[in-house]
């Protein structure tokens, strides 16, 4: 199958149906040709293949999904009531989206022609970010913007439904995308780069049209509208010339106008269709499209150019900068209009230092939004300074209207007026504060009388002006001239020409060659010829329609015949040699032998008249002069001053020679190269100079008409370079010539011991048949002149993600060195002096600086927090576990990346999460009766005595008995606490133990303390051990003695039988010798951190709590203060030193802080530097602070 749609695309141009050959194709191997939408007919049918396995799920907050949009139109359908169509598109500037044409239009079955949708009831919308399903066709999320009505611009409307190749449009939204996503977008850039059979390419939209019976039920489920999606393939087949594309893939209603990108995430074309049918086989499902041709892009340039922002945009609080390539200016410090600003990530400006400045601009156009005058600048100052302005005593408005009486002022800063511009009656003021960036006070004028072309700011194909002031309104090709054959190569490839004296054109023929005329730079001084500026070392600027500069000078200009170059039209021709290869334009094609013009030929001349890129297409040539030498003068009409050395064009669009004079109103005049001059102007497109070759006319005169010829005749070289005598011509009827006395015979020679400019004469004598003879060796100097020049090297900063932050390595550059030699040669008919330079390089070497940006990795522990639920089955006092949980984590890590000045800053912060799960404890509600308090015994909130049953019988280990036995006791008394619950760090005993009546029983504690490794400074002592004995004889007397931290306390009891004595039950903090713990609710001690009331604290292995420096086992270091509340931020301990403990508690060391806009350094031991050098040679100042 694929082997068949290879050829697939590859058209017959016919005159009436445009694509016979592809038709014919696609019948061929079975497939129906895909057809734009009709009005009153079908839909294009979609597809997919592998049940649209290959249709994959988008992020549209990725990188791959970055300024793709969704584009939907709502309209009145008939009696069908409203409609909505949906499709795709992509952002190539901030404000400019390209889609296919028939998002918006259908085809007029007729004519072809696009025929608007719904015609005025239509209502579109650009839609940025869509990521859930559609409620009744209307998206439901990400940021929407209705489109205005002459927002829609189509590529071809005339031919719209002729061909795929004109499905294309460019749409213009208000705001741009980066406004639309809070920076999150930016617009995608134009592929240069030609695409081939074989070639992946991806596509990204959003689909909306399912119902194909080829989709997939788990498929069918997963897609959504309003979701975005992306397909990835290969070429299967592509046409060069119209850029017709297929791929087998998917291809789902919905895609259309979907970008297609190349493996670097380049805008290569659009998707345009989808299978016809959705009975062919899988194998012959295909997708389809347009990849741009470079007509295409040209198109899309201007449109760019035309519409696309730059400057200022205010999007509310958000401020945008976009720059001459439309280019929002991001995470970089910029100066503007003398303000310093901070652009962030996301492209929002801060203003750091300096005044901020706007300006006004008056835009007069007429109705069909053409502008009549170029924007003229009415006030420029200081944001909020005041503004008061009549349209009415503009100059320029007055100067417009002068010549109309009827004209009307349609409309005034968007307000309808439609009234004479000369009524008073209408309000022209405009009062107002200026604003940041520019401010355009618009007026819309009808029944203005259009300006004459020689009064005209504006030509017909004039769109820009290039000026020296580094500052470009880039020119931009018209339509006529992107139809025109070669046009927008030859177009691209004119060249401004600045001299001190005027301006000139000029065309880029090879990478490093401009082709233009000699009078741009030569004049006549008495007899010599001599440079316009009166000097030899004259600086000049070539500018191309990009805005790139380029300067020359004298020494970089070859000219055909300099010396004769001002007499006449015939030498008026020069080179300019450009010292750098400009690589981003195409050089013009330039014919391959001398072409002969004749009268009613057509011709095209590209120059820039009075300043301005204005092709002139197609012109009449009306006359033809012969120059002699085989040089052809040719003269049309249409060009003014300013295009002299322009290239002249052919029917075909190839350069047959150049452009030499011009007057408005008259003739315009070119010289058509000869044989000589294209061979020369060829031998340096060629890299191989070569002198120039001058064709002597063999003219017969009468004796008394001598004075008559050409003065040059004598200084011209036969084409056979050899000396004629007077019995070498042919015998003429005229009056013969005396033959002279004495002949000279003049050569040139090089000598290379002489410098340029210098010369010696030899001369010998001789004798030819009675003729006297003198050789004259003529040697002029050839010496070579080398110069040679340092090359500065530049620094590269760079990161090194395997090194820590604060590592700096430096790696010296070394300067480099161009050595620029001059070499001269002689000719030997002529004397002409010609220079060839050479140039040796040896680059530099980068300075480069390697900062450690390693990754940063810290974990925070999420305790365990306790749920309690209510259990009616437990007895109320009891408690049952149900799930212990588990700690949680967040691990935070960061990147960092280096910025071309060398400041390492923050590139991204992701935090991974693992949930903490809470343990849940079932606590018994169930009522218990209990014997009857014997509250006699105690006080209130003190222990209360309650009398269990005598036959009661309890167990307590002993290790005084022998397993197994046990003894008889009698009525016991149980003491338990009277208090609900024990308040924040009561100081209450803490000791539980049992006595059983009728043994003598000992209970001994001892809490041993595991060790926390804490600094030696910081270090504390071992904590006194507490011991209980309880002494009982059977006999209902006991003691009890408890030694507490070495104190001891003898406490009398009355014993019986079962006695169990507990204490502080409750869940809260307790003190006992000093020391704070932390009872669970189970009435276990609390170990490890545990947060409470938003504070952390630590217990060790006895439930202690901790103060001081705390080591963890992973060697992260945390300060617990004197209430046992762990520190965070910045810390002074009593020795005055400084540290920084960050969100976690951790302590930072070895590394850089960055904290309110200052960088910090901390060392190994987490102290603070103040006014030193830091390990990697940075200086900071007594507050630590980094100030170099």
């Amino acid at each position: 199958m694929f082997l068949y749609l290879k050829g697939l695309g590859k058209y017959r141009k016919s005159k009436a149906y445009g694509l016979v050959g592809c038709l014919a194709l696609v019948s061929m191997i079975g497939l129906a040709a895909p057809d734009l939408p009709v009005i009153g007919g079908g839909v294009v049918a979609a597809d997919v293949i592998q049940g649209g396995n290959d249709i994959k799920d988008v992020n549209v907050h990725s990188k791959s999904a970055e300024g793709v949009a969704m584009t939907y139109t709502t309209y009145d359908s008939g009696t069908s009531g409203k409609q909505t169509a949906s499709g795709s598109g992509v952002f190539v500037a901030p404000n400019v989206m390209v889609t296919v044409a028939h998002n918006y239009y259908d085809k007029n079955q007729e004519d072809k022609s696009a025929v608007l949708r719904g015609g005025a009831s239509a209502r579109s919308y650009v839609v940025m970010n869509s990521e859930t399903e559609k409620h009744n066709k209307v998206p439901t999320s990400g940021v929407s913007e209705t489109l205005e009505k002459d927002s829609i611009h189509l590529y071809d409307e005339k031919n719209f439904g002729k061909d795929y190749s004109n499905d294309l449009a460019v749409v213009v939204t208000k705001k741009t995308v980066e406004a639309m996503t809070g920076g999150e977008d930016s617009p995608r850039e134009l592929s240069h780069k030609e695409v081939s059979t074989g070639d992946k390419i991806s596509m990204v939209g959003y689909p909306n049209d399912f119902s194909t019976p080829n989709l997939s039920a788990e498929n069918k489920a997963r897609l959504k509208d309003g979701k975005a999606y992306s397909v990835t393939t290969t070429v299967s087949s592509v046409n060069k010339e119209s850029g017709a594309v297929t791929y087998h893939s998917s291809a789902l209603g919905g895609f259309s106008g979907a970008p297609l990108f190349n493996d670097k995430g380049e805008v290569v074309g659009i998707h345009q269709h989808g299978t016809n049918t959705p009975n062919a086989q899988e194998s012959e499902r295909i997708g389809g499209g347009t990849l741009f041709t470079e007509k295409h892009r040209a198109w899309i340039r201007s449109m760019i150019d035309k519409y696309g922002i730059k400057g200022w945009y205010i999007d509310g609080a958000n401020r945008y900068y976009y720059d001459e390539n439309h280019r929002a200016l991001k995470d970089v410090e910029s100066e503007i209009d003398g303000a310093l600003y901070r652009f962030d990530e996301k492209g929002r400006a801060t203003l750091l230092e300096g005044e901020e400045k706007g300006r006004v601009l008056l835009r007069v156009e007429d109705t069909k939004g053409t502008p009549l005058i170029s924007d003229k600048v009415v006030q420029e100052g200081s944001v909020g300074s005041g503004l008061n302005f009549h349209l009415r005593q503009n100059p320029n408005f007055k100067q417009l209207i002068a010549t109309s009486p009827t004209a009307k002022v349609v409309s005034y800063n968007g307000v309808p007026i439609n009234k004479l511009a000369s009524d008073t009656s209408w309000s022209d003021e405009y009062v107002s504060k200026l604003a940041l960036g520019d401010t355009i006070i618009r007026a819309v004028v009808d029944s203005v009388t259009p300006p004459s072309t020689s009064s005209s700011d504006f030509a017909r194909t004039e769109v820009g002006k290039v000026d020296l002031s580094g500052k470009s309104n880039l020119p931009v090709p018209s339509k006529e001239v992107l139809q025109a054959p070669n046009g927008s190569e030859n177009f691209y490839a004119t060249t401004h020409i600045q001299t001190p004296d005027g301006s000139g054109s000029g065309t880029l023929i090879a990478p490093n060659l401009v082709l233009t005329v000699a009078h741009n730079f030569l004049t006549v001084k008495g007899s010599e010829v001599v440079t316009k500026s009166g000097r030899t070392n004259t600086v000049y600027k070539a500018t191309l329609p990009s805005g790139q500069p380029v300067n020359f000078s004298d020494d970089d200009i070859v000219y055909w015949n300099k010396k004769d170059s001002v007499f006449g039209f015939k030498n008026d021709l020069a080179l300019v040699r450009l010292k750098e290869k400009l690589t981003a334009v195409s050089p013009v094609e330039v014919v391959s032998e001398s072409t002969s013009i004749t009268k009613g030929d057509k011709v095209s001349v590209y120059g820039f008249p009075d300043g301005r890129l204005s092709p002139v297409l197609d012109s009449e040539v009306v006359a033809t002069t012969d120059f002699g030498s085989g040089i052809e003068g040719i003269s049309y009409g249409g060009t003014k001053p300013g295009a002299s050395g322009g290239g002249l064009y052919n029917d075909k669009g190839s350069l047959i020679g150049v452009h030499q004079n011009g007057v408005v109103g008259s003739r315009s005049g070119g010289l058509v190269l000869s044989k000589e001059q294209l061979d020369w102007v060829r031998s340096y497109i060629e890299g191989k100079p070569k002198a120039p070759v001058y064709v002597t006319d063999n003219i017969l005169v009468d004796e008394k008409d001598k004075d008559k010829l050409p003065s040059t005749s004598k200084e011209e070289k036969p084409t056979t370079p050899k000396v004629e005598s007077d019995k070498d011509k042919p015998n003429t009827p005229l009056k013969p010539q005396e033959k002279p006395k004495t002949e000279v015979i003049t050569s040139y020679e090089g000598d290379s011991t002489l410098e340029v400019g210098k010369e010696r004469t030899e001369e010998t004598e001789g004798e030819k048949e009675g003729v006297s003879l003198i050789y004259r060796t003529v040697y002029k100097g050839t010496k070579s002149k080398t110069e040679m020049s340092p090359i500065a090297f530049d620094t590269v900063c760079q990161g090194d993600e395997t090194k820590e932050l604060g590592f700096r390595s430096v790696l010296e550059g070394k300067e480099g060195l161009v050595t620029r030699t001059t070499s001269y040669q002689v000719d030997k008919y002529t004397g002409a002096v010609s220079s060839k330079i050479s140039e040796e390089k040896i680059a530099p070497q980068s300075q480069v600086i390697t900062l450690g940006i390693k990754k940063n990795s810290s974990t925070k522990e999420v305790p365990i927090t306790e749920r309690f639920e209510d259990s009616a089955e437990l007895e109320k006092g009891k408690t049952e576990v149900i799930s212990e949980g588990s700690v949680g984590k967040e691990v935070t890590t960061v990147t960092y990346k280096v910025l071309p000045d060398g400041k390492v800053i923050e590139n991204s912060r992701t935090v991974d999460v693992t949930p903490m799960r809470e343990r849940v404890v079932r606590k018994g509600v169930k009522e218990v009766v209990s014997p009857d308090k014997v509250e006699s015994l105690v006080p209130k909130d003190a222990p209360i005595r309650e009398e269990q049953p005598a036959l009661s019988e309890g167990f307590s280990e002993s290790d005084a008995l022998v397993s197994g036995e046990k003894i008889q006791g009698d009525l016991g008394i149980l003491i338990v606490s009277s208090e609900e619950l024990v308040p924040e760090r009561v100081e209450v005993p803490d000791f539980v133990t049992k006595v059983t009546g009728g043994e003598k029983l000992t209970v001994e504690g001892h809490r041993n303390e595991s060790k926390i490794k804490t600094p030696s400074k910081q270090e504390r002592s071992s904590r006194p051990e507490t011991t209980a004995q309880f002494t009982t004889n059977g006999t209902g007397s006991s003691s009890l003695t408890a030694v507490f931290g070495g104190k001891t306390d003898k406490i009398l009891l009355s014993t019986v039988e079962h006695s169990v004595i507990k204490h502080n039950q409750q869940r809260g903090w307790h003190k006992i010798n000093n020391q704070w713990y932390f009872r669970n609710s189970d009435g276990k001690e609390r170990t490890g951190w545990m947060k409470e009331n938003d504070a952390w604290y630590y217990f060790d292995t006895n439930g202690t709590m901790q103060t001081g420096w705390l080591e963890d086992t992973d060697g992260n270091w945390y300060y617990l203060n004197d209430n046992g509340r762990m520190e965070i931020g910045w810390f002074q301990d009593s020795s005055g030193a400084w540290y920084y403990l960050g969100s976690s508690g951790r302590m930072e060391s070895n590394t850089w802080i960055y904290y309110k806009g200052k960088w910090y350094y901390i060392d190994a031991l987490g102290k603070l530097f103040f006014n030193s050098v830091t390990p990697d040679g940075y200086r900071v100042n007594e507050y630590g602070e980094w100030i170099n």
